[in-house]
């Protein structure tokens, strides 16, 4: 609400942060262009993530009340101030690769990410707007090591996924899938069923 861009990834300045070992993980930006040295500028080492993986910040969407949610190896959130929010679940939501997307429900708050170490084993998992795991939801088919590489919710709430996968289950899904409301793999003819094209890089955004 007050205009001024927050800016993830890794930083490191005026001697705040290191950018090998413990960077900077958001900045904020006046409308000025200026920095914003009021923002608490999160250092790595202040926050939950596995030094081993979780670099730096790869996604943020802002969330209520200028808090924003923030992707690492987890995700993360923190308040207006660039603080890390203590309300937020400390569970390990996460996997040893950084997270690269978010999907959030403007309808009812929800959240979904890619995920391999979750309370439920999936590979998408879905989470209420304040953190906890949604129940009845899971997407668990890609097999242990693959996540989508990127997805959206559509209007009606069923998640399309793509990536470099080539199966669901024992269900052949060459680079796209289609997941109902549940997290099920969808059956209908709207579903992407075998699309016939195997994503290598499925990194750009999907849009409707």
């Amino acid at each position: 609400s007050t205009g001024k861009p927050v800016i993830v990834g890794r930083f490191a300045y005026s001697g705040r942060g290191s950018l090998s070992s413990d960077p900077v993980m958001a900045i904020r930006i006046n409308t000025d262009g200026t920095f914003d040295s009021t923002f608490a500028q999160p250092l790595r080492s202040q926050s939950l993530v596995n030094t081993a993986y979780g670099i730096y910040g790869r996604f943020a969407i802002l969330d209520a009340d200028d808090k924003f949610l923030l992707t690492s190896d987890r995700l993360l959130r923190f308040n207006a101030d660039g603080t890390l929010d203590s309300a937020w679940p400390a569970r390990n939501t996460g996997y040893t690769k950084e997270i690269f997307w978010i999907c959030r429900s403007a309808t009812s708050g929800n959240i979904y990410l890619p995920d391999l170490n979750n309370d439920t084993p999936g590979n998408v998992v879905a989470l209420t707007a304040e953190g906890a795991p949604l129940a009845g939801f899971n997407t668990g088919g890609f097999g242990s090591t693959i996540v989508p590489e990127t997805a959206i919710l559509l209007n009606d709430g069923r998640v399309l996924a793509a990536g470099i996968f080539d199966h669901f289950g024992s269900t052949r899904q060459p680079g796209t899938a289609l997941f109902g409301t549940n997290g099920l793999l969808a059956g209908d003819s709207t579903a992407f069923h075998n699309p016939g094209v195997l994503l290598q890089n499925p990194y750009a955004y999907v849009f409707q």
